[in-house]
């Protein structure tokens, strides 16, 4: 079985299947938590730069808007 996105080869791995191309998992863990920390990121600077200026709220530190995203994946359960 060929795994070409990251959640195939999640799957895979914990099928104990093989694919043509292994990737380890800690390359995945490594990758994922990168794109978690981008995400929070692009997201801190969209509300500092516009929701905080239009409605005159606070801006909101990285801890603050990391936080505030582990609550809403565990809330919404993505």
């Amino acid at each position: 079985m060929i795994c070409t996105i990251i959640n195939d080869k999640i799957k895979c791995m914990m099928n104990n299947e093989t694919s043509e191309s292994k990737v380890s998992p800690l390359l995945l863990i490594i990758a994922l938590i990168l794109v978690y920390l981008i995400t929070v990121s692009i997201l801190q600077f969209a509300w500092n730069n516009s929701v905080s200026r239009i409605f005159n709220v606070s801006s909101v530190s990285f801890s603050e808007a990391f936080g505030l995203l582990v609550v809403s994946m565990i809330l919404f359960r993505m």
